[in-house]
């Protein structure tokens, strides 16, 4: 059984000081900002004109009036860690007829609890992912959807089910650009 209670590495993380590569303590989420078929320009802002069959907005994006995608959270529960989970903030390709009940769920015109979609990202420290199959669950409030990958032999869905440690968080952490090791290495 893993408990970090007494991981030092797990105890500076979550220190609210702790600040190491523009980091400042506990757990994060990795912001994947654009679907892997995003070609466009930067996203939408709130005031901007902007063409609704091409668009990004930090939530929504629209290519073509034929692909449209959401962004999800891909949850991994970090064994030992009291509740705690890393996560991506990643893309999934819904249909158009999903991604209309979804908008309208948002406002409570329609409920909409699960969804069928497709990965629109590579994850990185994982075996590609783009194009797999998942399934959304939509949760209320402003919280994102959450993502759970459908191929359960694949390494992501494994971990999703079963857990990470805290060695494979820091991994997928540093294979994303944000190598915090060296500082919860460090010995005061």
């Amino acid at each position: 059984m893993f408990d970090l209670r007494n991981d030092p590495r797990w105890m500076r993380l979550n220190d609210p000081l702790f600040l190491a590569a523009g980091v400042r303590g506990g757990t994060f989420d990795m912001d994947v900002d654009r679907p892997a078929a995003w070609t466009g320009g930067e996203p939408v802002g709130g005031d901007e004109d902007f063409d609704p069959n091409n668009f990004l907005s930090d939530d929504f994006c629209i290519i073509d009036d034929k692909h449209f995608f959401i962004r999800c959270i891909v949850e991994l529960p970090i064994l030992g860690g009291g509740g705690k989970s890393m996560g991506f903030a990643t893309w999934a390709e819904i249909s158009r007829a999903s991604f209309s009940a979804y908008f309208r769920s948002l406002d409570g015109a329609e409920a909409v609890d699960h969804i069928a979609g497709s990965f629109a990202n590579r994850l990185n420290g994982f075996p590609d992912t783009l194009g797999l199959a998942c399934t959304i669950r939509v949760r209320g409030g402003n919280f994102r959807p959450l993502a759970m990958m459908n191929a359960s032999d694949h390494p992501l869905a494994q971990q999703q089910a079963r857990g990470i440690t805290l060695d494979r968080m820091l991994d997928l952490y540093a294979a994303s650009g944000v190598d915090l090791r060296p500082a919860l290495a460090m010995t005061h």
